[in-house]
């Protein structure tokens, strides 16, 4: 790890080879605030640049569309250049898929249920 590790209401977010990594805290309904929280950690991290994300959703309850849309705003796509989205619980999936159809962002999305694949294709935005 290159950074610590900062633990949000909803999320633990760091940097990592690279790239940054958020994941879902276990069971957690994610609310607006806590996307604009991980926006602004993830601003941080990047420190003025533009950096893939690893965002691993797995373990998330629940998303609203605000806190979705968040990830769309032109804050968020000042410092991410590529996404890769983990995830694999049914909820997670349903997230993932209403992320993709409704609330689609100005950078590269792929989602994935694989990590290792999930990095891979995040090397090419490094």
């Amino acid at each position: 790890m290159e950074e610590k590790v900062i633990e949000l209401k909803s999320s633990y977010i760091w940097l990592e080879d690279g790239i940054i990594r958020v994941l879902a805290k276990k069971n957690v309904d994610q609310e607006e605030d806590d996307a604009k929280e991980s926006i602004d950690a993830i601003i941080k991290l990047a420190a003025g640049k533009k950096v893939p994300v690893l965002l691993d959703i797995s373990t998330l309850q629940s998303s609203t569309e605000e806190a979705r849309k968040q990830f769309q705003s032109k804050k968020a796509f000042s410092s991410i250049n590529g996404m890769a989205m983990l995830l694999n619980s049914p909820s997670s999936r349903l997230i993932g898929t209403l992320f993709l159809n409704l609330n689609l962002p100005n950078y590269p999305l792929k989602i994935f249920t694989s990590e290792r694949k999930a990095v891979e294709w995040l090397q090419d935005y490094l």
